[in-house]
């Protein structure tokens, strides 16, 4: 017996859960087995020579086609997500270049203990320029909360012979992120 995906029309020979094409799941109505007694009711009333040739004769079973259970479904975007307003940086290249010179400046006269300084002044600049969904972003970090952390983080990258170094990127996101706020 031979079945056809009603979906991508595939055509398989044996029963399946999915279908080999698509991955549609497959759903098999359940298969009523007949009692024999109820086969000998419909044969009586037949002549004697029908009656035996019905008992000899092969069941054609006929078996349904699958049904697909698992459907698509396209749902509209909720009104919270549609766009409310427009998002953008203000912030020019001079402010730009002048946060960073004066954290390379900072940073080289303090060893790089004062790095995280210099990373505060540089996020704190580009947050409070960035505008998102029409809305003012600010940053509330302080580097005295990084500093601690900063010394930790470098006394572990040399403890792993740089190892550690490859998580800060990650480390100074989190930190960042974690100290945004929007403005109304």
């Amino acid at each position: 017996m031979k079945y056809r995906c009603p979906i991508c029309g595939y055509v398989f020979s044996s029963k399946i859960d999915r279908c080999p094409s698509c991955n549609r799941k497959f759903i098999y109505p359940a298969e009523e087995e007949k009692p024999v007694e109820e086969a000998e009711v419909k044969v009586e009333g037949v002549k004697e020579e029908i009656k035996e040739e019905a008992a000899h004769a092969p069941v054609i079973e006929k078996k349904p086609e699958p049904q697909v259970i698992e459907k698509t479904v396209i749902k509209e975007v909720p009104a919270k997500f549609e766009k409310k307003g427009k998002s953008e940086f203000t912030g020019f290249t001079l402010g730009y270049i002048g946060w960073r010179i004066a954290g390379f400046f900072l940073t080289l006269f303090t060893l790089g203990i004062c790095y995280p300084v210099a990373l505060g002044w540089i996020y704190r600049w580009e947050v409070n320029n960035t505008v998102v969904d029409g809305h003012k972003m600010r940053f509330n970090g302080l580097a005295s909360s990084l500093i601690p952390r900063w010394i930790l983080w470098e006394l572990l990258s040399i403890i792993t012979i740089g190892i550690f170094a490859l998580t800060l990127p990650v480390r100074f996101q989190k930190w960042k992120v974690a100290r945004m706020v929007i403005v109304d």
